[in-house]
């Protein structure tokens, strides 16, 4: 009767649970990087949604206002003259950030119409 496993049936399960651990390893970096091409698509849509808020609310715009586009670092953000209600993004790709995931961020953001100039109208709420 055997009471204990031999040296190979250890061998073989150290080789199995390393095989499992670097497909886990893989499979977790690849949804971190997936969680940051979101996290950067959503600063430019709250970039853009924001400053549309921001403009039609006082009929100006002001960059260092808008949290949202300071944080984003695969696209240039350029706003307008200060009253013409026009920011213009441009998607930039992995090679001129440095960032890997800038290329998805690119992809996506082409797809989604991120790229180029975005004009807002204006009414100038007015608050009692």
């Amino acid at each position: 009767m055997k009471k204990a496993f031999s040296i190979i049936e250890l061998i073989f399960l150290i080789v199995i649970f390393g095989i499992l651990a670097v497909i886990a390893i893989l499979k977790f970096l690849a949804t971190r990087e997936d969680a940051k091409v979101a996290l950067e698509l959503k600063l430019i849509a709250n970039c853009i949604n924001e400053s549309a808020t921001y403009y039609t609310a006082l009929e100006k715009e002001d960059k260092s206002k808008i949290m949202a586009c300071n944080e984003i670092k695969c696209a240039n953000i350029e706003f307008g003259n200060n009253k013409d209600g026009i920011i213009k993004i441009t998607l930039l790709n992995s090679q001129k950030t440095k960032l890997k995931y800038c290329d998805k961020v690119k992809e996506i953001g082409l797809q989604k119409d991120f790229n180029g100039i975005h004009k807002f109208g204006g009414t100038k709420i007015k608050v009692n």
